[in-house]
């Protein structure tokens, strides 16, 4: 596809619409273009040198302070169930050796019967 502008009153140029490959338009960024809940894509403009716009990530630099970097590691906790397992189990693998220990004295005691 084809354009004639007009340089001077004499004389005309022939420009071609050049059609950018994806690689091109992604990185081009017209658009923030993050998903949003009805899965269509956002329209704003991104943050100047950014990829998204403000409501999809292009402000936020992360946190820098001790305290902000240890709040978001405690937001990302879902649950505990398997936060120090290791040590839990150690403890476990402790009270059964303890347990199997007492079962074979109380059996050369005869006092349980196999």
């Amino acid at each position: 596809m084809f354009k004639l502008i007009r340089l001077t009153s004499l004389t005309t140029q022939k420009i071609k619409y050049v059609q950018q490959t994806m690689k091109e338009a992604r990185d081009n960024n017209l658009l923030c273009g993050a998903r949003t809940r009805s899965n269509s894509l956002c329209a704003k403009y991104p943050i100047k040198g950014k990829r998204r716009c403000r409501l999809h990530g292009g402000l936020s630099t992360g946190p820098k302070t001790a305290a902000g970097k240890a709040r978001i590691a405690k937001a990302q906790l879902k649950h505990g169930r398997y936060v120090n397992w290791r040590a839990r189990r150690e403890k476990e693998k402790a009270y059964f050796r303890q347990i199997r220990m007492v079962m074979a004295q109380a059996r050369e005691a005869g006092l349980i019967e196999d």
